[in-house]
C-alpha cells in the first residue's frame, strides 16, 4: 500500500509539473485569465441543460 501511495505521488508531481514550470515562469495567469472565462460559460451552459429538466421537476409542480 505505502508502495502504491509513492507510486501515486510521483504521478501526480509529473503530471503537475509543467503547469508549475508555467507558473514559475508566469505563463499560467496570462491563459488562466483569458481562457478560464470561456471555459467557466461553456460548462455552465452544459450543466444548466442537463439539469433543466431535473429543477423543472423538483420546482415546478
Amino acid at each position: 500500500m505505502d508502495v502504491l501511495v509513492q507510486l501515486l505521488q510521483l504521478l501526480m508531481l509529473l503530471l503537475m509539473l509543467p503547469l508549475q514550470l508555467m507558473a514559475l515562469l508566469g505563463f499560467w495567469q496570462p491563459l488562466c485569465k483569458s481562457y478560464f472565462p470561456y471555459l467557466m460559460a461553456a460548462l455552465a451552459d452544459k450543466t444548466n441543460h442537463r439539469m433543466e429538466s431535473k429543477k423543472q421537476e423538483l420546482f415546478i409542480r
